[in-house]
C-alpha cells in the first residue's frame, strides 16, 4: 500500500536461502486490481510493469493506493524467494522556484535532469497554458558578469527512464517577477521548446529558468 501520492517503487525479487526459485525463469508484475490492469503508466522500465526472466520492477511517480505483486514461475523453476519494496519519493527537490536547483557557472550542465512527478506552478506565465496540468521544474544561474549574453540549451535525455516529450523553458529575474522578454531583459516572457534560448544584456546576479511539459510529455533531460 502506497500512502502517499508521488513515490518510486523499487520492487526486488531474490531466490531464496534453501530451495530457492529460478530467477532467470521467473516474472514478476505489478497490477493496479483483480482484474488485471497493469500498473504500466507508473513504469520505467519499458516493460509494462512486469519484468520476465529478472527480479527488478522500478515504477515512478506512483499515486496513493493498494497494489498488488504476482510472482510467477514455471514448474520447473518454482521455489522459495524473498520480496522487497523500497519506497522514495518521486517529487524533484527543485519543484518549486524557491527550491531552485544553482547550475555551475561557465558551461553550466545538468546531466540527468528530469520533471517527472513535479506538480505545475502559476507563475510560468504563458509557457504553460495550465499550472494544473503542467510538471515543471526550477533551475537558477549566476551570471559571471554584470550584463551579459546567455545561451540556454536543453535536450531530451533518456537516461535511466524516458526522454522529455514536448517542452518549453520560461526565464526569469525573479521567482516573484514576470518571465525575460528577448528584446527586453526587464520585462515580459521568453518561452522556447526543443531549441537553444538565446537572451542578450541579460542583468545580473542571477536568473531563474523553468523546464516544463504537459501530462504524459514528462521526462528526463539534460541542460
Amino acid at each position: 500500500t502506497v500512502a502517499t501520492d508521488g513515490v518510486n517503487l523499487e520492487i526486488n525479487l531474490t531466490p531464496g536461502p534453501t530451495d530457492p526459485l529460478s530467477l532467470g525463469l521467473a516474472s514478476v508484475a505489478v497490477f493496479e486490481d483483480c482484474a488485471g490492469d497493469l500498473a504500466d503508466e507508473y513504469d520505467l522500465s519499458g516493460n509494462n510493469a512486469t519484468v520476465c526472466g529478472g527480479g527488478e520492477v522500478d515504477l515512478s511517480c506512483v499515486p496513493a493506493g493498494t497494489y498488488l505483486i504476482a510472482v510467477g514461475t514455471p514448474l520447473i523453476g518454482d521455489g522459495t524467494f524473498d520480496l522487497e519494496v523500497l519506497e522514495t519519493d518521486a517529487v524533484p527537490p527543485n519543484d518549486l522556484c524557491a527550491d531552485a536547483i544553482l547550475i555551475p557557472q561557465g558551461n553550466g550542465l545538468c546531466p540527468s535532469c528530469t520533471n517527472i512527478c513535479a506538480s505545475g506552478e502559476s507563475n510560468v506565465g504563458g509557457c504553460i497554458p495550465d499550472a494544473t496540468t503542467s510538471h515543471d521544474v526550477w533551475y537558477s544561474y549566476d551570471l559571471v558578469n554584470a550584463v551579459s549574453d546567455i545561451t540556454i540549451d536543453v535536450s531530451a535525455n533518456g537516461g535511466n527512464g524516458l526522454g522529455i516529450g514536448d517542452f518549453s523553458v520560461g526565464v526569469y529575474t525573479d521567482c516573484g517577477e514576470g518571465p525575460i522578454d528577448p528584446t527586453d531583459a526587464t520585462v515580459g516572457i521568453t518561452c522556447n521548446v526543443a531549441a537553444p534560448i538565446e537572451l542578450n544584456c541579460v542583468p545580473g546576479p542571477t536568473i531563474w529558468f523553468v523546464i516544463s511539459s504537459e501530462d504524459g510529455q514528462e521526462g528526463e533531460f539534460e541542460i
